[in-house]
């Protein structure tokens, strides 16, 4: 009886190792088309706020294509898929990819997304002040879209410290929550 739930257990681990290939594929493709979507709003943000600058523009995506960039490469070369039960949760699919150098590209212009926002959003107060005009600064800062984009910067971070130091990697189920 032990060998016959042996068999099937390496039959059933298997089959599960089988179908995480594509689970994790499917997750892939997810992963870099979130990637996209939000590397084109920030960049499509400074081209508005900044008179269809190019530059800036090329810029802001450019950096937030690292992760597109990086993760294809990893998702080719550098990924291991790893079928695990955890003794809690059940059986899980077990992604291991580098990601430090894709986080501190999408930290940046984040940054950079903020700065130039505010740039834009204090020459509006100053202009409306020169013209008396009287706009209460909390209402720009919402209006510009400065709370969802510290968000995101705030998330970049906390994934950078979730997955680089190890006294926070005790949260890393967290990890997969915030990736952006």
């Amino acid at each position: 009886m032990s060998q016959d739930s042996s068999d099937a257990t390496s039959g059933l681990v298997s089959y599960v190792e089988a179908g995480c290939e594509g689970v994790t594929r499917s997750g892939q493709v997810l992963a870099l088309a979130q990637y996209v979507v939000f590397g084109l709003f920030s960049a499509l943000r400074v081209y508005a706020l900044w008179d269809r600058n190019v530059l800036l523009f090329l810029l802001i995506l450019g950096l937030n294509m690292v992760p597109v960039a990086t993760n294809i490469y990893n998702f080719k070369t550098i990924t291991v898929t790893l079928y695990t039960v955890f003794p809690a949760l059940g059986a899980a699919c077990i992604e291991i990819s580098i990601s430090l150098a894709t986080r501190l590209a999408v930290v940046l212009a984040d940054i950079l997304v903020l700065v130039l926002t505010w740039m834009k959003t204090f020459g509006t107060r100053r202009e409306a002040s020169r013209i008396h005009i009287e706009v209460p600064m909390v209402t720009l800062l919402i209006r510009d879209g400065t709370i969802y984009f510290i968000a995101l910067l705030a998330m970049n971070v906390a994934q950078i410290l979730i997955q680089n130091i190890s006294i926070f990697q005790l949260f890393s189920p967290v990890s997969q929550f915030i990736t952006v």
